[in-house]
């Protein structure tokens, strides 16, 4: 794409996520979308859907471009042209996302753990690709690949089963062998965890014991978050310190405006002192 082309692109993305069910006068009124619920709920995710894979796409290819810009440099303007693509597309899905939450600010803030973002392409995206193409198979869910995205931290993918109740879960997809024994660890009866354990440690080795601590640490971070964001108290996950959300919504909307406009006002009104230089 070239970066005259980049805004067209963007302006047409932005009014669809500004209004993604279209402008169907079904839609037209909040009466309106209320009677015709389902309508609306299968046009936004076929919107988001859209987008989404087209997000994914264009995220894959700057990586390309950004990869074969690190082997045959052509300059600093090169890299931060596919570094702000590629950071465009991810806002995208962070737009969804945020639309999937009700544009919860609180919310967004506890699903998102600040983790640095690598390579799609690292990330197994034939295997997250078709995961997400079997859930957003079906009009009233949807799935958005967390890695695509700079604000989520939980799981694989967010996921809502059902649209009509936007309930947002986060899945794990989870490959190979040894993720299997792992999770069979974790959940296995604690009489036969020792044995077991010793027979998984002699398997697997050093690698296989990191993986192991990795996906408990990544379990209990994932369990802190989802914690406190159902009961809006518990340990914060990002900090490590014992929070507790409040609702500041009955303190109105004060400011200190005007009070800082009286005292400007009367500086300038006031009496000029000489220096006494």
């Amino acid at each position: 794409m070239t970066q005259s082309a980049l805004p067209e692109r963007l302006e047409r993305v932005a009014r669809e996520l500004k209004q993604p069910a279209g402008s169907s006068p079904l839609f037209a009124t909040r009466e309106s979308i209320s009677r015709n619920r389902h309508a609306f709920v299968v046009e936004c995710h076929q919107t988001w859907k859209k987008l989404h894979d087209e997000a994914v796409r264009q995220i894959l290819v700057w990586e390309g471009f950004l990869r074969r810009e690190q082997k045959h440099p052509i300059g600093y303007m090169a890299r931060q042209f596919g570094e702000y693509n590629r950071s465009v597309w991810r806002r995208v899905n962070d737009s969804i996302v945020w639309s999937l939450v009700g544009l919860q600010r609180h919310v967004v803030k506890r699903i998102c753990l600040y983790r640095p973002r690598g390579y799609l392409s690292e990330s197994n995206p034939t295997a997250a690709r078709s995961a997400i193409a079997s859930i957003n198979a079906n009009p009233m869910s949807i799935a958005i690949w967390n890695d695509a995205t700079t604000c989520v931290d939980l799981g694989d993918l967010t996921y809502v089963r059902d649209g009509s109740r936007p309930n947002v879960e986060f899945l794990e997809l989870k490959e190979g062998r040894v993720n299997d024994e792992v999770v069979e660890l974790i959940h296995i009866d604690e009489s036969e965890f020792e044995a077991r354990f010793a027979e998984f440690a002699a398997k697997r080795g050093k690698a296989g014991l990191n993986h192991y601590k990795r996906v408990l640490r990544q379990n209990e971070i994932n369990k802190q978050a989802l914690t406190l964001l159902s009961e809006d108290k518990g340990i914060n996950p990002v900090t490590g310190i014992d929070t507790r959300v409040l609702d500041l919504g009955d303190i109105g909307s004060e400011t200190y405006d005007a009070a800082m406009g009286e005292v400007l006002q009367e500086a300038l009104e006031g009496p000029r002192k000489k220096s006494s230089a």
